[in-house]
């Protein structure tokens, strides 16, 4: 999927939200996705942080966190 194709995805599921817990994957990837374009991703302490983020998406996110 190229950057232009995740805008399109993003601004749909902004419009049409996500009512289940997959929203908490979703706001993950956007936030992954900021971070990238801020150059986080460049240090080795933002790599770690974006690595954390994304081992808790999907099957490796705890059900407790979910509200």
């Amino acid at each position: 999927m190229n950057n232009s194709d995740l805008e399109i995805l993003i601004k749909f599921i902004d419009q049409y939200p996500l009512k289940t817990k997959k929203f908490l994957d979703y706001e993950d990837l956007k936030l992954l996705r900021q971070l990238k374009k801020e150059k986080v991703h460049l240090t080795e302490k933002g790599l770690e942080q974006m690595k954390k983020i994304k081992e808790g998406m999907n099957f490796g996110r705890r059900t407790e966190l979910i509200i």
